[in-house]
């Protein structure tokens, strides 16, 4: 009797723990309230005569209770099965509320299901944070996915984790030329783009060697390379971004425009030296006409003599 008592005394405990902590409410098993604590009813800002009989879609958004997933959902309790995951809900002024619950089906000595019980915890200051977060991280993936500048990521053993839009549109054109097909190009390892993957795996093990800068060879063509640094939150080296551009094109015309420039340079080099021959006849030109001019000064005296 004794024992009985004392696990009688430690259930009232749990229960009166749970409804000092918990919002709690009860269902029937067709998702009609039964009952409610008060810490449910502050939460969601109703009396206790305003939601005992009605249905638990009162709380929830109306185009979402329309959905097979929301019947599946009270379904999947009928038949005794747990349902835990974080819910959007509704106030009694139609404000929204972020839970974390557990609706748990309550069976009788025979496993049938008689009712539903929910535990739930108001997370809404932390999930509005993760939204915001989701938010941002959304707006600037997708950035980088509409960037025109070519980005690839991998992870710190080398595996291609992410490859934007500009990228995969820019390898297709080189497709031909690759080991693997553009579309199989996330998950694979970044050795496809090096003749020397050891050296390349070296550089990105080691954030130290980062940012590194250069300019390779794959696929016929030139690309310049900027490989940086990615981390977490708390700093920790996640693995490289590598933003590029094929540079083919303006390597060749470096190339032609300083084969142009070296070619004036001989070429004013082979002016100079006809213009020094030039300016050299010309000084004997003007000699051999001094020398002439003063012979007919002499004929010009020995007459008038």
């Amino acid at each position: 009797m004794s024992d009985q008592n004392s696990t009688e005394e430690n259930d009232k405990k749990t229960l009166s723990s749970l409804d000092e902590n918990y919002a709690t409410i009860e269902f029937d098993t067709s998702g009609n309230i039964v009952k409610a604590n008060q810490n449910f009813l502050n939460a969601l800002g109703y009396d206790l005569n305003e939601v005992t009989g009605k249905h638990h879609r009162m709380f929830c958004n109306q185009d979402y209770v329309k959905t097979p997933e929301y019947t599946q959902f009270w379904k999947e309790l009928g038949a005794g099965k747990t349902q835990t995951d974080e819910f959007e809900r509704f106030t009694s002024k139609g404000e929204s509320i972020w839970i974390y619950a557990s609706y748990a089906p309550l069976k009788d000595d025979n496993g049938k299901v008689t009712g539903v019980v929910k535990l739930a915890q108001d997370i809404t200051e932390r999930k509005l944070a993760s939204l915001k977060v989701e938010v941002a991280s959304t707006r600037t993936q997708q950035m980088t996915d509409l960037s025109p500048i070519n980005t690839l990521m991998s992870d710190r053993d080398g595996t291609v984790i992410y490859a934007n839009h500009n990228s995969l549109e820019t390898l297709k054109t080189l497709e031909q030329h690759m080991p693997i097909n553009v579309a199989d190009l996330v998950g694979s390892s970044i050795d496809v783009f090096h003749k020397n993957p050891a050296h390349q795996r070296k550089i990105i093990g080691d954030p130290k060697n980062l940012p590194y800068k250069a300019v390779i060879d794959f696929a016929g063509e030139k690309l310049d390379l900027l490989v940086s640094p990615i981390n977490d939150s708390d700093g920790n080296y996640l693995g490289p971004m590598v933003t590029w551009e094929v540079i083919t094109a303006k390597v060749k015309l470096v190339t032609d425009l300083t084969e142009a420039s070296n070619a004036l340079a001989t070429s004013a080099e082979e002016l100079l030296a006809v213009s020094n021959t030039m300016s050299a006849n010309s000084e004997e030109t003007s000699a051999q006409s001094n020398t002439a001019s003063s012979a007919s000064q002499e004929v010009s005296s020995g007459v008038q003599t």
